[in-house]
Order: C-alpha cells, then sequence, then structure tokens
C-alpha cells in the first residue's frame, strides 16, 4: 500500500492528464457505437419495410417508435413487433422480411477501425488538439525546471562532465515523451476492440476521414500514426527545453512555451502557408499545423505530413544543441536563480 502512494505521489500529474483524456474518450467511444447500432438498424429495417404502396410517414413514425424500445433487439419482441406490422396491412412477404431482419440481421453493425477511429479524433480527440502540447511539456517542465531552479548542475559537474550531465538532464526531460503516444495506442486499442479492420464499411459508408492507400494496410497505418504523435511529442518537449534554458521558474517557462507554441502555428498559418500559395499556387501549405497532430491528415500524402513532422523534430534538436552546448553559459544563468 505504502508504495502504491508513493506511487502515486510521484505521478500524479501524469495520472491526472491521462483520466483528463481518457475518460471523455472512453465515454464517446460507447455513446457512439450505441449510435451506430440504432442508425443502421432504422436503416435497414426502414429500407425493408416501407415501400411505394405503403404511407411512408406512418412506416418511418413506426420504426422510430421501435428504436425507442429497450428490447427491440430481444426476439420475443421482435415477433410481437411483426405481429403488429402484419395488423397495419403488411403482406406476408414484408413479414418475412422483417422476421429475418430482427432475427438475422439486426446485429450490431459491422463498423470497421477506420469508422470508429474516424469519429473518435474528429467529435473528441479534436478537442484536445491546443492541449496536447501542454499535457506532455507540463510534467517535463515540472521536472526539469526544479533541476535547473536548485542549481544542481553546480555540485554535479565536480563529480562528473558536463555531456554526463546533460546526459542525465535530457533523460528525466524525454522522461514523459510516451504520454502522447500512449493515448494514440488506447485510442487504437479501443477501437480494435469494439470493430473490424475490413474497411468496406467506410468505402461504403465514405465515414473515413484517410484515402485507401493509408488504410489498406492496417500494420502500416498503426505504425504511422503512433511514429508521426511520437515525433510530435519530441518536438513539444525540445521547445519546452529550448525555453526551459532560459526561464527556470516553472510556471513562467509553461507560459512561455505555450506562447512559443501558439507563435509557431501563427507563424505557419498566417505567413507561410500564405506565401506557399502566392508563390506556388498550393493549398499543400495546410500541413504545416503542429496543432492538428491527432488527424493524421493524408490529403497531400503521407510522405508530405513525414516530411514536415521529421523537420520539425530535426530543427528542435538543432535548437536544443545550441541552446545548451555553452557549459558556461548555462552554469552562469543558474547561478543567477534565486
Amino acid at each position: 500500500m505504502s508504495k502504491c502512494k508513493a506511487l502515486f505521489k510521484r505521478n500524479w500529474l501524469i495520472l491526472l492528464i491521462l483520466a483528463t483524456v481518457m475518460i471523455p474518450i472512453i465515454k464517446y467511444h460507447f455513446t457512439f457505437k450505441q449510435y451506430l447500432i440504432q442508425d443502421e438498424f432504422k436503416s435497414n429495417f426502414c429500407q425493408m419495410v416501407v415501400h411505394e404502396d405503403n404511407n411512408l410517414e406512418d412506416y418511418e413514425n413506426f420504426c422510430e417508435n421501435i428504436l425507442k424500445q429497450p428490447t427491440f433487439k430481444n426476439n420475443t419482441y421482435s415477433n410481437v413487433m411483426c405481429q403488429k406490422i402484419m395488423q397495419q396491412g403488411v403482406t406476408q412477404e414484408e413479414k418475412t422480411w422483417c422476421e429475418k431482419l430482427l432475427t438475422e440481421e439486426n446485429k450490431e453493425p459491422k463498423t470497421d477501425f477506420y469508422t470508429m477511429f474516424s469519429n473518435l479524433l474528429l467529435d473528441s480527440v479534436h478537442n484536445f488538439n491546443p492541449l496536447s502540447f501542454l499535457f506532455i511539456t507540463v510534467p517535463t517542465l515540472v521536472g526539469i525546471c526544479k533541476i535547473l531552479k536548485r542549481k544542481h548542475i553546480i555540485n554535479a559537474l565536480t563529480r562528473e562532465s558536463y555531456k554526463s550531465f546533460l546526459i542525465d538532464f535530457f533523460k528525466k526531460a524525454y522522461k514523459y515523451f510516451w504520454v502522447l503516444p500512449f493515448i494514440a495506442l488506447f485510442m487504437i486499442g479501443l477501437s480494435i476492440a469494439t470493430t473490424s479492420f475490413d474497411h468496406t464499411y467506410s468505402l461504403v459508408h465514405n465515414n473515413s476521414i484517410w484515402e485507401l492507400s493509408t488504410i489498406q494496410n492496417r500494420y502500416l497505418f498503426i505504425i504511422g500514426y503512433v511514429s508521426n504523435i511520437t515525433l510530435y511529442s519530441i518536438f513539444f518537449i525540445n521547445l519546452a527545453l529550448i525555453v526551459a534554458r532560459k526561464y527556470h521558474n516553472t510556471f513562467v517557462a509553461i507560459i512561455v512555451s505555450y506562447l512559443y507554441y501558439i507563435g509557431i502555428e501563427i507563424f505557419f498559418e498566417l505567413i507561410l502557408k500564405t506565401l506557399i500559395y502566392r508563390v506556388f499556387h498550393s493549398d499543400i501549405g495546410h500541413i504545416l499545423n503542429i496543432m492538428n497532430l491527432w488527424i493524421y491528415s493524408d490529403s497531400y500524402g503521407l510522405g508530405a505530413l513525414f516530411t514536415f513532422s521529421i523537420t520539425m523534430t530535426i530543427l528542435s534538436f538543432i535548437g536544443v544543441y545550441f541552446a545548451y552546448r555553452n557549459k558556461e553559459s548555462f552554469v552562469l544563468s543558474c547561478e543567477k536563480n534565486n
């Protein structure tokens, strides 16, 4: 018990962040799943029962009333319902269709993984896009700013090299790089558990936000999606490291980091994207977006998408290198801490 308390005490912030994200995801997932069940049943049933020689409005109302019944999937109730249809003048052939639908086809729709995952991203996780940066940088900055504020580097350099100190420092900085990829894997696992990988449903209903070439290979899709989220995570941490080099106060570092994050997005949206459009007459500038990491947009191909995320990650590593390469300047900035 004491170990659990100690573990919780050390990781309460991460646990809070994960709960804040995952609880709404779980809630939306099962709400959407129930919606799909009812919507598919309503569509199939009404198409089977309503015909040109019947009153369309009456049968649509009848379908609506059926869907409100909590036992509409129960076989006994289905038989009674079919008898009610017979009383309203439905032919024996239509009654047979009804029974077949309710006893054999009235099952959960064969919703595929991509439909579920698309809707999860667009309707639930999309709301976390502006906050995703904080989910990973806040716990990171809490840890590294504590080291900088307490001037650990001054004592550490008396017994180890500057390189050894940086290695240990960066290990602590990248300690939480897994948070966003973990959330991605959780969403993927949740979607896989209740759906099928057959992408026929997505193609028929046009429910997937990705191109066919992207979703044809399930394994490459998952690996690519998680890899892209990981690249963004590293970029976010590097940006926080660059800011923490100058601002050692945790609260100030969080605020300044987020302002830099917003500033980079504004630069891409208002300046770089506009420049690309005017010079090259292309909308490819839409991929220059660091606040839309969850969507995995392949509108201009995955090559363009990964080129952007990899480039941003490399540039951020270069920024970290220049920020921490001067030992004397780094030590001096830590000595000025009160």
